[in-house]
C-alpha cells in the first residue's frame, strides 16, 4: 500500500511540472531610457501577446516550459526579438527600442 501511495505521488509531482506554467516580465524603453507605454510584447510560437504600461513594464502569465522568440515593437522604432528559454518566472530586463530616422 505505501509503495502505491508513494508511486502515485510521484506521478502527480510529474505530472505538475509537466504542466508548468510561467510567467515573462520586463520594461521597454527607448533610448533616452523614457518608458514606451503601449509597446507590443509577442510570442509568436504561442501566438500570446500583450501590452506594455505606462510605465514600460509587461507580464504574460501561463507560459508553457520552451524556447520562445519574443518580439517588441512600437510604432516609429525598431523592432527588437529576443530568444528566450522559459525554465521558470523570467524577467527579461530593460529591453531598448532604437527610434527610426525620421524621413
Amino acid at each position: 500500500m505505501k509503495k502505491q501511495v508513494s508511486f502515485g505521488l510521484v506521478l502527480l509531482l510529474a505530472a505538475m511540472q509537466a504542466n508548468a506554467q510561467f510567467a515573462l516580465s520586463g520594461r521597454v524603453y527607448d533610448q533616452q531610457n523614457a518608458p514606451l507605454e503601449g509597446a507590443s510584447v509577442y510570442v509568436s510560437e504561442l501566438n500570446r501577446g500583450t501590452i506594455t504600461t505606462t510605465n514600460g513594464s509587461f507580464s504574460l502569465s501561463g507560459l508553457p516550459e520552451g524556447t520562445v522568440d519574443v518580439k517588441v515593437s512600437f510604432v516609429g522604432y525598431e523592432s527588437v526579438t529576443s530568444r528566450v528559454t522559459l525554465q521558470g518566472d523570467t524577467d527579461m530586463g530593460d529591453i531598448i527600442l532604437q527610434q527610426l530616422p525620421y524621413r
